[in-house]
């Protein structure tokens, strides 16, 4: 059964009328009852215009979750506020718990091998999870998050590390490691080298152009006889999304802000 759904504006009271309709194939639709809704005058308008130009630059980094503006703020509260104590407190449980596990004494320089058992894009969480405690608490002893986060962000595509639709682990869920990736360059940018913010971007980069170019959005295998430019996917962004085209979009969109004043595939 293929849904489809119908919306038609009644100009004059403000008023939507719409219905679903359910073909299973053999040319008989089936319809919902007609229903209908109406816009308030009062309705808050969302500026979109904003958009052109959010000021993601001129912040800087960090700036997802938490900026140098409020970091020390957020801070405080684990001494103000019982919740945030308690949060913090299971964190740092949770990231000493991870420099205990055989991947991170030993760390893998490839994602090519059988080893280790933990997939990569949940190793690119509990890295996540040690570089926020590491921000948080600014007690050194997580400072050894930054390199094996560099050391994850220089596997090549093809490889365990990769999102989804590139050989990755867990199949749809491997697209995950690209919004953790985008947090450990956030988080870490400040103490990073020119050289290992190079290899992080472009590790998201490729990510990026990988899910929007030729999964989620675009298909750059298929492309306009007249224009040559690629045609966007049936089941995509501007269609009627699949659960995992969903998903690996959602998961990736942080990756442009992490990405905007860096690269021209993150602004887009």
């Amino acid at each position: 059964m293929l849904p489809a759904l119908v919306a038609i504006q009644n100009q004059e009271q403000n008023r939507w009328h719409w219905r679903v309709g359910y073909s299973d194939g053999s040319g008989r639709v089936e319809w919902s009852k007609i229903r209908s809704f109406i816009i308030s005058k009062e309705a808050v308008i969302w500026d979109r215009s904003k958009l052109a130009n959010p000021g993601l630059a001129q912040m800087g980094h960090p700036r997802i979750l938490f900026n140098t503006e409020n970091m020390n703020r957020i801070r405080r509260l684990a001494q103000t506020d019982a919740g945030s104590k308690a949060a913090l407190r299971y964190l740092c449980h949770q990231a000493d718990a991870i420099m205990q596990k055989p991947w991170w004494r030993d760390f893998p320089a490839t994602d090519r091998a059988a080893a280790p058992a933990q997939e990569f894009y949940r190793i690119a969480g509990d890295l996540a999870t040690v570089c926020f405690v590491w921000r948080m608490t600014e007690d050194d002893r997580y400072a050894g998050v930054k390199s094996r986060a560099v050391t994850w962000a220089s596997y090549p595509s093809g490889g365990r590390a990769s999102p989804e639709g590139l050989g990755g682990d867990g199949s749809e869920d491997a697209t995950h490691g690209n919004e953790f990736l985008a947090l450990l360059f956030d988080w870490l940018y400040p103490v990073l080298t020119s050289n290992e913010r190079r290899i992080m971007i472009e590790s998201l980069e490729w990510r990026v152009d990988h899910i929007m170019n030729d999964f989620s959005w675009k298909n750059r295998n298929r492309r306009d006889k007249k224009t040559d430019r690629p045609l966007v996917r049936a089941a995509g962004m501007s269609g009627m999304i699949s659960s995992h085209g969903y998903e690996a979009a959602m998961g990736t969109a942080v990756c442009g802000l992490a990405l905007y004043e860096h690269s021209e595939i993150g602004r887009q």
